[in-house]
């Protein structure tokens, strides 16, 4: 004989069904566990929006060797960092809506896909990078391929500043940058490396100087146009005061002044990303530096302007205002000039 619940009885089956449903999906909510924080120990982690870095969202006081920081609250796809200070934790994740590993010395959140897919680019990139020689077409394809896949992870911005190490010509980035989806778009980097492509795609080899205006050493106010296009080449240096590489190129720049000033050469220095103004006149003092220099008192508005990403960055003008070359160094820049002026 068949036995049938009756109407009461299923309702109260079905009530506890929907509690036992319900207590799970509660025991199951998201977090970024965290492990080996025992160095860690009474400080306190903050977690931020990278769309808005200014003020933290969530914080927590690390009492042990293994804590956890709920995730729930967070938007699907966005980029976040939890960052403690003075300490080596400075990690950046894009929350997909599941539960996150971090361990302390790794500096890598994973446990999702755009997480674990930039580990793993990064991972590819640094044997590349650090070899003896260096292998640029497969740089170079190890970036295309992480930009073509990850079209919408944040990371691709991360991937992008090992770009200019390995290619001379950025502008096949741009259409892809320009198409990501908001999550991307609203984070600061995402316009900072659309202008960086755009200004090397605009002063690359064969292109005309971009001018911009700053201030001498005197506080008269001059633009690169009066040094540059006036019918003699110009060896243009972008550099800084607390930049050790720049003041090694120094020297070289002071011989080229002095080898070949009398044939018509023309060494510019720009002052670029300063602390102050006064910064940079002490360094031209104490360096010696003969030559005229412009200062940018708009701190990275020249640099945006030819998508300069490192300095120094020395570039070759033609007396017409064409680029000739960029990024030179060394001996390279008496090779050259010295094949001109033979």
């Amino acid at each position: 004989m068949k036995r049938f619940l009756s109407l009461s009885s299923l309702l109260v089956a079905l009530g506890m069904l929907l509690m036992v449903g319900s207590c799970k999906r509660d025991s199951q909510k998201n977090e970024l566990r965290l492990h080996g924080l025992s160095e860690l120990t009474g400080k306190t982690a903050y977690l931020y929006d990278e769309s808005k870095p200014e003020t933290p969202i969530d914080s927590i006081v690390i009492k042990d060797s293994v804590a956890s920081l709920a995730l729930d609250n967070l938007q699907k796809g966005y980029l976040y960092l939890l960052s403690c200070s003075d300490t080596p934790l400075n990690a950046q994740f894009v929350y997909e809506e599941t539960s996150l590993d971090y361990t302390a010395g790794d500096n890598w959140i994973t446990g999702s896909p755009a997480n674990d897919a930039c580990r793993d680019f990064e991972q590819q990139l640094m044997v590349i990078l650090q070899a003896d020689s260096l292998d640029q077409p497969k740089g170079q394809e190890v970036i295309r391929k992480f930009v073509a896949e990850q079209k919408n992870n944040p990371f691709v911005l991360r991937a992008l500043q090992y770009a200019p190490y390995l290619f001379d010509d950025l502008s096949e980035f741009q259409k892809p940058l320009e198409e990501m989806g908001e999550n991307v778009k609203c984070l600061p980097g995402h316009e900072t490396m659309l202008t960086i492509i755009r200004g090397i795609s605009a002063t690359k080899p064969g292109k005309p100087f971009a001018d911009f205006e700053g201030i001498t050493p005197a506080g008269e106010r001059v633009k690169l146009s009066d040094y540059v296009g006036q019918g003699q080449y110009a060896l243009v240096d972008f550099w800084a005061s607390w930049c050790g590489p720049c003041k090694h190129e120094i020297p070289t720049l002071i011989q080229m002044h002095k080898k070949y000033k009398d044939k018509g050469l023309l060494v510019l220095g720009v002052g670029v990303w300063e602390g102050s103004h006064e910064d940079h006149l002490q360094a031209i003092k104490e360096l010696g530096i003969p030559y005229p220099q412009i200062f940018d008192e708009q701190n990275n508005h020249a640099t945006s302007l030819y998508g300069i990403m490192g300095i120094p960055q020395i570039m070759l003008i033609g007396p017409d205002g064409v680029i000739m070359q960029r990024d030179l160094r060394g001996e390279q820049i008496d090779q050259i000039l010295s094949e001109i002026y033979k």
